[in-house]
């Protein structure tokens, strides 16, 4: 599946941040990305970045698709 540049550049970057603080605890933090969005700057950017795609990509549709589903795709 084809994401946004500016979606897949939010993905890196919290990629990069995952990859940098490898422990347990924050490997649990990043399987719940939405609940975690209001704590973390990276990861509701990361969220609204998401939000913005479904809105562009399905419109007036409802999706099954969640954040945490196109951040796993991506990894």
């Amino acid at each position: 599946m084809l994401y946004w540049d500016d979606l897949i550049l939010r993905f890196k970057r919290l990629k990069y941040q995952l990859n940098r603080l490898k422990t347990q605890k924050w490997g649990d933090k990043y399987s719940q990305i939405e609940l975690n969005k209001n704590k973390y700057i990276t990861f509701k950017r990361f969220c609204d970045e998401c939000e913005e795609y479904f809105g562009w990509r399905y419109r007036d549709e409802v999706t099954d698709e969640t954040i945490q589903e196109i951040f796993d795709n991506l990894c």
